[in-house]
């Protein structure tokens, strides 16, 4: 078995679990109380982890500033995908977030020179038809 199926079944189970919880959540608190909360959920379970491996940071300024960077985006589309489920439906709504990794592989073709294949490229035309099924 290649070495990351186990990590990928556990970011699919634990990402499904994640985007479902909010529905639930956003029923007793705002969405920026929700943001709040899961950044000390993540500083919790952060300490625990680099504990448990004797973590120590790279020193690397630009991957550190980019490392903040996506922490932030990643926060500001929680933030976005919380609201989104406070006022609509959680089945819709995962379903239409889930496609984000649309934007990483056009991003990766333009700035990184990943190649497509004609079977990926028929998946994301697949994706973005999806997209308009759903939320007609």
């Amino acid at each position: 078995m290649n070495q990351w199926v186990i990590p990928a079944i556990g970011s699919f189970l634990l990402w499904g679990l994640w985007s479902f919880l909010p529905k639930i959540i956003t029923r007793y608190i705002s969405p920026q109380s929700m943001v709040f909360y899961e950044v000390i959920g993540g500083i919790i379970f952060t300490i625990i982890m680099l504990s448990a491996f004797n973590f120590r940071p790279d020193p690397h300024l630009r991957g550190a500033i980019l490392s903040v960077v996506a922490g932030i985006i990643g926060f500001a589309g929680s933030l976005c995908f919380f609201y989104a489920v406070s006022y609509g439906p959680i089945s819709l709504i995962s379903v239409f977030s889930a496609l984000y990794p649309i934007i990483a592989i056009l991003l990766a073709t333009l700035f990184l020179g990943e190649i497509l294949t004609l079977k990926q490229i028929i998946g994301i035309v697949f994706g973005l038809i999806s997209i308009t099924l759903i939320v007609s």
